[in-house]
This record gives structure tokens, sequence and C-alpha cells, in this order.
């Protein structure tokens, strides 16, 4: 598995030879406020999004964008995800 995380809505980015090594990729956009939530944006093969991705850089990463990843997760099959855990709980 590969996470990815953004603070913004622009891109992200993956390498696409890392199928060799993660079947599945879960891409977060972190909120930099407390009164807001962090969102999944994709959770899903690895693959999907590799096709997806732009052309690789001399970095060796191709740039995906969130929106991209959003219409992306959207036809991901629910046995194709990584399941979600219960939240954490704090205590007083």
């Amino acid at each position: 598995m590969e996470i990815k995380a953004t603070y913004g809505n622009g891109a992200i980015a993956i390498r696409p030879t890392s199928h060799d090594h993660a079947n599945s990729l879960i891409a977060l956009r972190l909120s930099r406020r407390s009164d807001e939530t962090h969102e999944v944006v994709y959770n899903g093969p690895f693959a999907i999004a590799a096709r997806a991705a732009g052309s690789v850089g001399s970095n060796g990463q191709a740039p995906i964008r969130v929106s991209k990843l959003r219409t992306l997760n959207a036809m991901v099959e629910d046995s194709d995800r990584i399941p979600r855990r219960k939240p954490l709980t704090t205590s007083n």
C-alpha cells in the first residue's frame, strides 16, 4: 500500500513504477483547520491511478490531480478498497 497526502486541491505525485511494490493507493487531502475533516480522495488499486497520471518527470514521478482521483475513486468497487478502521476515540 502507498499513502499520499496533500494540503491542497492541486495534485499529488506518484511513481508509476511503485505498482511493483504497492497494490493499493490511499490519497488524502488534509485540512489545516481543526473544524474541517480530512478527506480520502482515493482508496483503490494503485494501477488505476498510475494509468491516469500525467507524464513521468525527470524525478520519476507523475502528477495526478486531486479532482481526477476523486473521479476515479467513485468508480472503485468496495471490494477493491482498503477497509476503513474504526476511528480512534479519546478518553477524558
